[in-house]
């Protein structure tokens, strides 16, 4: 890794763990029928709504509890399947309770054991409620491997991905300058874009192989595992 480099920040969700196996879970326990969508697509779809929604609950015109049940019955107008409120309602709190159950994905702790080591500080950005994105931190103990100092929650700060100014709220907070951070994540617009755009190195976490965004955007790397990243560093 270029020596110049002296911050690693990780998104959270879908990057550091694997937001899918949760919310699997939560709709094959609410819905026993659905055998014949495929569940990581929905996924996606309910991410994509997610993305989309956000700005109006930034704004104040959708509640927390509104997008999240929104993007739920987004996601399955794309399948044809009228989702009530109540319906998504019962999903989301299934999916709540699952996500009290969460892991690392494989490699992430050592790749993040292995930064420190090479005296590179490492920390998260991620965009979502305070209390719920801690209680997320506190499931995966990341605590043990990142210092408080270094977890910046968007509603804790004033701003949300894909706003620039959230690298540049970290940058000056950590006195480390952009050019010499690396950002990780796995959302083409909600990370990779905007941490371009602030002058940080965007490192693209594409684990579920997604294709890529329009624009001259190009990442330090593209990695689907975090094995590709240690060897990075390592070489």
């Amino acid at each position: 890794m270029d020596k110049k480099k002296r911050a690693v920040f990780f998104d959270l969700d879908d990057t550091l763990y694997d937001q899918l196996i949760p919310f699997e879970n939560a709709v094959k326990k609410e819905l026993t029928d659905i055998e014949e969508i495929n569940i990581e697509d929905l996924y996606k779809s309910s991410r994509k709504a997610s993305d989309l929604l956000w700005e109006e609950y930034r704004k104040g015109k959708l509640s927390l509890a509104g997008l999240r049940k929104e993007r739920l019955v987004r996601a399955f107008e794309e399948y044809s399947i009228n989702l009530t409120a109540s319906q998504a309602g019962k999903i989301q709190e299934s999916y709540e309770r699952y996500q009290r159950k969460i892991s690392l994905f494989p490699g992430a702790e050592k790749a993040i054991n292995v930064l420190k080591e090479n005296k590179i500080i490492c920390g998260i950005i991620t965009n979502g409620p305070v209390e719920h994105q801690k209680s997320k931190i506190e499931t995966l103990k990341l605590k043990k491997l990142i210092s408080e100092r270094y977890i910046f929650i968007s509603d804790g700060i004033g701003f949300a991905k894909p706003d620039i100014n959230i690298f540049s709220y970290v940058s000056k907070h950590i006195c480390i300058p952009a050019a010499q951070s690396i950002y990780i994540g796995d959302s083409w617009g909600n990370d990779v874009v905007p941490a371009y755009k602030a002058g940080w190195t965007p490192v693209w976490f594409n684990y579920r192989r997604r294709e890529r965004g329009q624009g001259e955007y190009e990442p330090l790397l593209i990695i689907e595992d975090y094995q590709k990243l240690i060897n990075h560093i390592e070489e």
